[in-house]
């Protein structure tokens, strides 16, 4: 906070003003406070408005406090910045910085509804409860089918929903499309929920007062029409904890959203498929209809897996791409896709599951599954056996497990695809999942082991994760407690760890070690050298892999080998 003070006796405007007419004054000036920030007045702020003293200041509030017309945070500490300035010419002739401990005035609910009152106007349902003095982090709740207004209207609205919450944007598009003079009361920001559980199961979404106040008027109202009063709340909410932790305790939680991990999935395996074949698995990688159920009803379960099924199904999945794996990765022939007793080609569910034949009958079994469940469900939702009718069963929480087990089943997926198509496997820790660019750090390790000689097949580790971690590998595994870019550890004849080579297993497969990554170290590298950060990481890996290659920089020359290889490198993949 800056606060400047002009030379001179600064209670002097002041002097005739008696005790009463100060808190007035007071009161008058915290009231004004709230009515446009919507927040408490520092005894500072005060001070400074009414040219008094900061103790004068803390004594009159203090007083306010005690005569019930407001409440105060105490021991606040702000920076205070102050200047002495000269009243002729306003030079600086003294300048005072340091840690100020003041109060923060709240005038009472009773004044700013009585001022409210007397203002005699409208606006907004949830606007004017601000202005009569509610918290801007109070939260209100509503009936989920609020929410069904902006799920039918992907067109308007970007929206993201799990198992905590989500939020509601307006999309640039449309709000650019509305006549210019009518953008503000049409659309609005953000609105961000969370869901809250009560105690018959049913779920309520809740929104704070800072976000439905800033909503047009007509949102307001539409809002305040599901409003829920009293709800009687679950006294067991795991995730709506998660949720007020991770939106006001800035806190990062894994909160276990099973349906974003699966579009996560979708759109990892589509990069993995492109880079090798020019051809996305999935046809279809999101749906703006696919939610969670709002509603607990047998009806809305069924309604979310037949979304669902438009990712996985037959529709997206592209069986001219599977037909080739099947045919040119896996060694199949023609006759293995046909049905021996109807001699007509298998479908294409039929056909996705032939390429994890060599999985346990485990692995096989949980694809299977999670594949069955969701089809079925379609089915019944596409015939419309369910009612909408209120179950005592919790459809939600089912809709959930099988999320997970579909979850489970993609990982599987995944993770065979990449064993039976290259051997480059990708683990990017959740909180850098969206920043590192998976399908760039896959082609520039393919580009680099072409470039070296390395035939597939082969297998390959790249880890993008936390600095911590890496400093933890490198203290435990080179005897170095300090922080670094990136690690390498191989597996190739040639190196060697206490004397004694790595032995190969002899399946043909040249097994090349693993690839660690600091991502928070590169980003920080990037702004240091003025470059992108996929251009960092892209020179991180690189480096680690022809580390994993025998290239080393412990003597000059080794070094200068290295970064000129390097360098030749990192043109010639980032210009393709």
């Amino acid at each position: 906070m800056v606060h400047a003070e002009v030379m001179g006796n600064r209670e002097t405007q002041n002097l005739t003003m008696s005790g009463d007419e100060m808190k007035e004054k007071i009161l008058s000036i915290a009231v004004q406070h709230w009515k446009e920030e919507f927040a408490g007045i520092s005894a500072l702020d005060i001070a400074e408005k009414l040219c008094i003293s900061h103790q004068e200041a803390l004594r009159y509030i203090y007083i306010l406090r005690d005569e019930g017309k407001g409440t105060l945070n105490e021991n606040v500490k702000l920076y205070q910045i102050s200047f002495i300035v000269d009243k002729k010419d306003y030079s600086v002739i003294e300048e005072k910085r340091g840690e100020v401990v003041t109060a923060v005035f709240f005038p009472s609910k009773e004044i700013l509804k009585r001022q409210f009152k007397i203002e005699n106007k409208d606006y907004g349902a949830f606007l004017n409860r601000l202005h009569q003095g509610d918290s801007q982090l109070v939260h209100y709740y509503f009936g989920l089918e609020v929410l069904n207004k902006y799920l039918s209207h992907p067109e308007q609205y970007d929206i993201r929903d799990d198992v905590i919450g989500g939020h509601i944007l307006t999309k640039d598009e449309y709000y650019s499309s509305l006549p210019e003079d009518t953008r503000d009361a049409n659309s609005f920001a953000q609105i961000r929920y969370g869901k809250r559980k009560l105690v018959d199961g049913s779920v309520v979404i809740a929104v704070i007062l800072r976000d439905l106040s800033r909503l047009p008027l007509k949102e307001q109202k539409y809002w305040e029409a599901y409003e829920i009063d009293n709800p009687n709340f679950s006294t067991s909410d795991s995730d709506f904890e998660k949720y007020i932790r991770q939106n006001f305790e800035a806190k990062f939680i894994d909160h276990g959203d099973p349906l974003s991990g699966i579009l996560e999935r979708i759109k990892s395996i589509n990069g993995l498929c492109s880079a090798l074949y020019n051809g996305k698995l999935f046809r279809n990688e999101e749906s703006d209809f696919l939610t969670y159920p709002f509603i607990n009803t047998e009806k809305a379960y069924n309604d979310a897996h037949k979304e669902l099924y438009k990712l996985i199904g037959p529709d997206s999945l592209n069986k001219e791409l599977i037909k080739h794996i099947l045919l040119e990765s896996l060694g199949k022939e023609d006759d293995d896709l046909i049905h021996k007793e109807s001699q007509r080609e298998k479908g294409t569910i039929k056909l996705f599951q032939m390429i994890f034949e060599n999985l346990d009958i485990q692995g096989q079994e949980s694809i299977k599954n999670a594949w069955d469940i969701v089809g079925t469900a379609r089915r019944e939702s596409a015939h419309e056996i369910a009612q909408p009718i209120l179950s005592q069963k919790d459809f939600v929480k089912q809709f959930r497990d099988d999320c997970t087990d579909l979850l489970r089943a993609f990982t599987i997926v995944e993770k065979e695809l990449i064993r039976t198509l290259q051997g480059i496997e990708i683990s990017i820790e959740e909180k850098f999942r969206g920043l590192v660019d998976e399908g760039l750090a896959r082609r520039i390790t393919q580009q680099v082991l072409e470039a070296e000689g390395i035939a597939s097949p082969y297998e390959v580790s790249l880890v993008f994760t936390d600095s911590e971690t890496v400093q933890r590998l490198n203290r435990d595994y080179r005897g170095v407690d300090e922080p670094t870019d990136v690690l390498a550890f191989y597996m190739l004849p040639n190196k060697t760890t206490d004397g004694l080579p790595f032995a190969l297993p002899p399946d043909g497969v040249t097994r090349l070690g693993e690839v660690i990554i600091s991502y928070p170290q590169a980003a920080e590298q990037a702004k240091e050298q003025g470059h992108s950060v996929d251009e960092e990481l892209a020179l991180l890996v690189i480096h680690g892999i022809l580390h994993l290659m025998g290239y080393d920089h412990e003597q000059p020359e080794e070094e200068r080998r290295m970064r000129e290889r390097e360098e030749e490198l990192l043109r010639k993949c980032l210009l393709q």
